[in-house]
């Protein structure tokens, strides 16, 4: 891994080759270990090194990008002048900026030793805890251990340079009992704070509950949505992945996309719903810089229902007389900015209340193969799996077959009836880390069986 004094000597010797004056550099490097497990056993063990930098050269009203994972000078200069020949025959842009200079940053701290010296006989033996935990019920676990650790940098030759370290542990297990499955994810910066075995009692519970099915009809139900189903669906409300804009940016609202364009400062959702932006929460922890490497401020996208804020690049904060929040992407880009460390405010209820209060409705483990249906309605269709049930009267009776969730996203965040304590949740799709809540909706729409674990 690169110290900073190897950065810094890495981006001058950049800026010395490069063609330019107006030269940006940005640094990936990343080390993952993953050990995959199948049927009872540790399958696959993969380490994984890499390391690139990608270079911006800006030329008149133009921009190119070229990016290398060969750091000797030959390589460098070659990648420099393939970015100034993309530069001289790009469009103009009517949007480039000059290169700003240097900002400061508010520190995070998301980088544990623990977790970025974990050995691969450590992570075993954590994988070996979990399958033992269901061999008395010959229960076949699933999954991944995962250890990541980055550096990510960027810097210019106005001055710029920022520089975050970072690390993460991730596991996943899929129980399966007697053809039913249950399944539980967990992440965090430090690997001392997931408890293992509980992750995988969590998976072999749901699995449990999961041989006995009940089939019911497609319809409208209360639903009680853990928090992992709530980030599956998030994402899709603060990013058009078909308009391929954030309707949160102010990007989307200078031309005019999306609904907070024509709603903004509106009630648009219900008195529960409120929902930050904010890389310094917590049990966020992420990247304190954008892809422009302006430092990120924490952004209320709605507060009690009411669409507030705006995230913006330089661009949009500059045309609309505001400030860069730290949400730009690397340029150049379609989507201007976007809102990708989602905190979600919860409530004073908890699964097991949610639960208690239901006379007749479902409880969703996770959704899964979410996708866009339409842009307009914000309609999402996924389908439940790995332990969805059947509540009555107050109670878990039973394991339902799978379902086909096709509902508005509009629908669902206006009709939510109360929610739990946030928590650290990974949407294992986008990879996206967001602080979420379980919630309990009401009148969420289902279409159609599916017939899959």
């Amino acid at each position: 891994m690169f110290d900073e004094d190897q950065i810094k000597t890495l981006m001058n010797r950049i800026y010395k080759l490069s063609p330019s004056r107006a030269t940006e550099v940005i640094l990936w490097v990343t080390e993952q270990t993953t050990l995959r497990f199948a049927n009872n056993q540790i399958v696959q063990t993969v380490a994984e090194e890499n390391a690139y930098v990608s270079i911006r050269i800006l030329h008149d009203d133009r921009m190119g990008r070229a990016a290398t994972n060969k750091f000797d000078e030959k390589s460098l200069s070659r990648c420099c002048e393939k970015a100034l020949e993309l530069a001289k025959n790009a469009q103009p842009d009517p949007d480039a900026l000059p290169l700003p200079g240097a900002q400061a940053y508010q520190p995070v701290n998301a980088d544990f030793d623990a977790t970025r010296y974990a050995s691969a006989y450590q992570m075993a033996n954590q994988v070996e805890e979990m399958i033992a935990e269901g061999e008395e019920d010959e229960i076949i676990l699933s999954g991944i251990n995962q250890i990541r650790t980055h550096i990510k940098a960027i810097g210019n030759s106005q001055g710029l340079l920022a520089v975050h370290r970072g690390t993460q542990a991730v596991a996943s297990v899929t129980a399966t009992y007697n053809e039913a499955t249950g399944w539980a994810i967990i992440d965090d910066p430090d690997i001392r704070q997931i408890d293992h075995l509980a992750l995988a009692q969590t998976a072999i519970e749901k699995a449990k509950l999961s041989t006995q099915r009940v089939t019911i009809d497609p319809g409208e139900y209360t639903v009680i949505l853990e928090p992992q189903a709530v980030a599956n669906l998030l994402s899709f409300l603060v990013l058009d992945y078909v308009a391929q804009i954030s309707p949160f940016s102010g990007t989307a609202v200078l031309k005019d996309v999306g609904f907070v364009a024509r709603h903004r400062g509106e009630k648009f959702f219900c008195e529960q719903f409120t929902l930050h932006d904010d890389v310094f929460h917590p049990l966020q922890q992420g990247i304190p810089f954008d892809g422009e490497g302006m430092p990120r401020k924490p952004v209320t996208l709605v507060e009690n229902g009411v669409l507030k804020d705006l995230v913006h690049s330089r661009s949009s904060a500059l045309k609309m007389g505001a400030e860069p929040t730290g949400h730009g992407l690397e340029l150049p880009n379609s989507y201007g900015a976007i809102p990708d460390h989602l905190v979600m405010e919860g409530g004073d209820s908890n699964l097991e209340e949610m639960i208690r209060n239901t006379d007749r409705g479902l409880l969703v483990t996770r959704f899964w193969y979410n996708r866009l249906v339409d842009s307009n309605s914000l309609t999402v269709t996924g389908m439940t799996r790995d332990g969805t049930f059947l509540v009555e009267n107050g109670e878990i009776v039973g394991a339902v077959n799978n379902m086909r969730l096709n509902e508005s996203l509009f629908h669902l965040f206006r009709n939510i009836i109360d929610l739990g304590k946030p928590v650290r949740t990974l949407e294992e799709e986008a990879e996206w880390v967001m602080v979420v809540p379980p919630i309990r909706v009401a009148g969420v729409r289902f279409t159609d069986q599916t017939f899959f674990g």
